[in-house]
């Protein structure tokens, strides 16, 4: 069994892609279940969207920044911070964790 890490990264052929976006997918149809994150990588690995599985639906993902009177404006530096943020922002999700070696931004 794989390790939980909250997100799937998945790297669909340009079909897969077509049919996702033609809404063929669901996210219990792909594996995925409640608050889990999709990231979608094109054939060049880069990442083109995230979403957020709720509800048995796909919620895109849009990048967020957070504000502190200590520290000013948060930014994300990656794709897994930008998930981090939105799952720290969304008041839906009441239990969050946050794991990963040191340095790894938490």
């Amino acid at each position: 069994m794989d390790k939980y890490t909250g997100y799937y990264e998945w790297h669909p052929s340009e079909q897969g892609l077509e049919d996702f976006y033609s809404g063929f997918f669901t996210p219990a149809g792909m594996g995925l279940v409640e608050n889990q994150y999709l990231i979608i990588y094109d054939t060049d690995g880069k990442v083109i969207d995230k979403y957020f599985c709720k509800n048995n639906e796909f919620e895109k993902i849009h990048y967020m920044t957070l504000q502190s009177d200590y520290c000013g404006t948060i930014k994300p530096r990656n794709v897994y911070q930008e998930l981090a943020v939105h799952s720290l922002m969304d008041r839906r999700v009441p239990v969050k964790v946050l794991g990963g070696v040191f340095g790894s931004g938490k």
